[in-house]
């Protein structure tokens, strides 16, 4: 199967999980309460400053992961519970704007992934979004978890799963379906990779019927 390159997938990824508050002005969602993700649950203690500008402007070693089929072994109740607890909170991080809270659940190279596009601007930039008072979305801009499923044990020992997400500040904003890939560490899962397999639009508003 095709090698995904971690590199090229930061400029799309920063941009899915880093999306501009501005943007968050004409979302829609129809999201159901048990999906809304609240920026209260970030509770993880965050990374420095200093630590996430070094990750986001090191070069990276790694070149990502190659898919196999099948994924691996079902993951066992507690791991499912685990993915489940890591993608809530990693989405209500993401949600907050706390960016150093949610580089504490990645590995450096998710923490590329999910912020890399912060480090666009240069360094001065860079530091001064890690510095900044966190902004949070509105409720209309969360991030959604829609499912999560088919957790699997693969076989170097990371944890992959299907997660179903809704982005709703940038488009399509529809049901996007990816694999998220997580590093354990300790008693901790930790997101690591990412791979993209399909994006739902929102079927478009019927028009109405002009009379005479």
């Amino acid at each position: 199967m095709r090698r995904m390159s971690t590199l090229a997938a930061i400029p799309a990824v920063a941009l899915l999980f880093v999306g501009s508050v501005a943007a968050q002005e004409d979302a829609t969602t129809d999201a159901t309460p048990s999906r809304v993700v609240n920026p209260s649950e970030c509770a993880v203690e965050p990374v420095s400053a200093a630590d996430l500008s070094a990750t986001l402007t090191a070069e990276a070693t790694t070149e990502g992961f190659t898919m196999q089929i099948p994924l691996g072994t079902p993951a066992d109740a507690a791991t499912t519970t685990k993915v489940t607890d890591t993608v809530r909170q990693l989405f209500a991080c993401l949600n907050g704007g706390e960016y150093l809270r949610g580089a504490a659940l990645a590995t450096p190279n998710g923490a590329r992934l999910l912020f890399g596009g912060l480090a666009a601007g240069g360094p001065d930039a860079l530091t001064a979004s890690l510095e900044a008072t966190p902004t949070a979305r509105t409720e209309e801009g969360y991030l959604r978890v829609l499912a999560i499923t088919d957790v699997s044990v693969l076989a170097d020992g990371k944890i992959a799963a299907f997660v179903i997400l809704n982005e709703p500040i940038l488009p399509p904003r529809g049901p996007e379906t990816k694999l998220f890939i997580f590093q354990p560490d300790g008693d901790q899962l930790k997101f690591d990779n990412m791979i993209s397999f399909s994006v739902v639009p929102p079927a478009p508003a019927a028009e109405g019927t002009p009379t005479s």
